[in-house]
Parts: structure tokens; sequence; C-alpha cells
């Protein structure tokens, strides 16, 4: 099962985001500013796609996705699509190096809530799949 976690600072749009992965059968967790997200990258081992709200308070996206971006095994552990209402301050940023090296998918807001699940799983394609469990015969 793909793992979301879904970041934004507004109780009202991440309980709605959330809501709407977790019935398309994704397991959300959720944070509420930048630092909160680093905290879950830097506890949580498994392969995710981040969702991030852009702006977030703390530690904006910018400066956040450079942090990820240090981590050796980010472009294989996670998979970013980033919300803003601002494209061209983004793709300036993005273009300018300011946003790191990893590969995201960058969704203008206002969002439509039924087209969520099929950008999580575009993303989603360029997590490593979970080996399957090994049965041992004895």
């Amino acid at each position: 099962m793909t793992q979301v976690l879904v970041a934004d600072p507004h109780d009202a749009s991440r309980q709605s985001l959330s809501a709407a992965l977790a019935d398309a059968g994704f397991h959300v967790l959720e944070a509420t500013d930048g630092v909160a997200v680093l905290h879950s990258l830097m506890t949580h081992t498994q392969p995710l796609v981040v969702l991030l709200d852009e702006p977030l308070p703390e530690l904006d996206a910018a400066p956040l996705l450079r942090l990820i971006s240090l981590k050796p095994e980010a472009r294989e552990r996670y998979a970013i699509v980033l919300l803003t209402a601002d494209l061209g301050a983004v793709i300036a940023k993005s273009m300018s190096g300011k946003m790191g090296k990893l590969p995201m998918y960058v969704v203008a807001k206002p969002l439509n809530l039924d087209s969520l699940a099929t950008i999580v799983r575009l993303a989603a394609r360029h997590l490593p799949v979970p080996a399957a469990p090994q049965i041992r015969e004895g």
C-alpha cells in the first residue's frame, strides 16, 4: 500500500486531502509544518509520496526540499507532489536550484480532489516496489 505524507498547515484542507487519499486506498500520515515533515521523514523508513502545500510554516517548501535532497537515498525514497497557488514562483525557484534536486510534480491550487489520487499514483511510480515477504519452506 502506498504511503502518503500530507503536509498542510490548514486543518480543514489537510483533513480533506487526507480523507480523499484514504478513501482511494492510501495509508496517510499528516504534518502541519515543514519541521514536522522533516521529523516524519527522519523517523519513517518506508518510501513515501510527500504531498506538500506551499507555503508551509516553520520551514517552507524550498529549504525543506533542499534539506531532503541532501539525503543520499532521497531520490529513491520520496516522490514529491507540491501544491501551490503561485506556479511562477515555484518554477523560478526550481530553475535556480532553490528547490533541491528531487524530482517533483507541481500542481496548481485550487486542486480538484477527484484528480488527487491519480496524481499520487503517478508520483508513486517513482518509488521502489516493496519486496514481497519471503516464504520459507521447511
